[in-house]
């Protein structure tokens, strides 16, 4: 019971540290866009996804963590469908497999009709959530307009058909940006204690004027458990077939799911 309780906290500081990973890397992507007027390409990019209303994402992330001389690596995969974004019939599945410590957890969610479903280690579970919040949940962890203050530099390239624009980040400005995110977002990790070092990375824009690629590569320091650890991560997500139907099939044994607060679940 010790053991499992321990690993049950141990498992939510790292799901805290990716949320926030995940946050700095949006700020971040978000920023870059241009081709012609590299400001001119990315306000327009962030107005054409802005108005999907069904995703096929894929998200990698990579994580080193470092502290006293010891490494732990994480890895995170993400397979994402989203139909009715921005729209009162909004569903998802999501599809997640983290690597840590020699062990894979895998996690398949789903969100439909109000309710979130979610199942892991042979536990099928749901709980009631707003439509209006599980939306701006979703715009914050994705990104949205950054100011261009928070980068440094700023490139535009061609790229066969594509244009790649590869930035570099301002980390103290980063840093605040995604505190304030995490504070609107109140998701319990907004007094999250980090500092980001370095931040650069690239992303990809199709002829159509969507991002369909971002590659982040960040350093930063966090606080975790009153332990400073020094933390890389590599993440690149890629978006499939903008503007293409995304068809979502929900599990036929919805109901076999047990209703908890989602209070409980931390």
């Amino acid at each position: 019971m010790v053991k499992r309780r321990t690993e049950n906290k141990m498992g939510k500081r790292i799901l805290a540290g990716i949320c926030c990973i995940g946050l700095l890397t949006a700020a971040g992507c978000s920023q870059n866009q241009e081709e012609p007027d590299p400001q001119e390409l990315y306000q327009a990019a962030v107005e054409k996804n802005g108005e999907l209303t069904d995703l096929d994402m894929t998200i990698g992330t990579k994580m080193t963590l470092e502290q006293a001389g010891e490494t732990v690596d994480i890895d995170m995969n993400v397979d994402m469908l989203m139909s009715g974004y921005n729209t009162s019939d909004l569903q998802y599945q999501m599809e997640t497999t983290t690597s840590l410590l020699g062990q894979n957890i895998e996690m398949t969610a789903f969100y439909t009709d109000g309710y979130y479903y979610m199942e892991t280690s042979g536990r099928k579970l749901k709980y009631p959530y707003d439509l209006e919040a599980i939306t701006e949940q979703v715009e914050n962890s994705m990104g949205g307009t950054v100011s261009s203050e928070a980068m440094t530099e700023l490139t535009a390239k061609k790229e066969g058909e594509n244009t790649r624009l590869t930035f570099t980040g301002d980390p103290e400005k980063m840093t605040n940006y995604t505190k304030e995110i995490l504070s609107n977002m109140q998701t319990g990790t907004e007094t999250a204690d980090f500092t980001i070092e370095k931040a650069g990375g690239s992303y990809l824009i199709n002829p159509d004027g969507y991002y369909i690629e971002s590659n982040v590569d960040m350093d930063l320091l966090m606080n975790i458990s009153g332990s400073e650890v020094s933390v890389n991560t590599k993440m690149t997500s890629t978006l499939k077939d903008p503007g293409k139907k995304v068809e979502i099939t929900l599990p036929e044994d919805l109901s076999s799911y047990t209703e908890v607060s989602q209070d409980l679940l931390g």
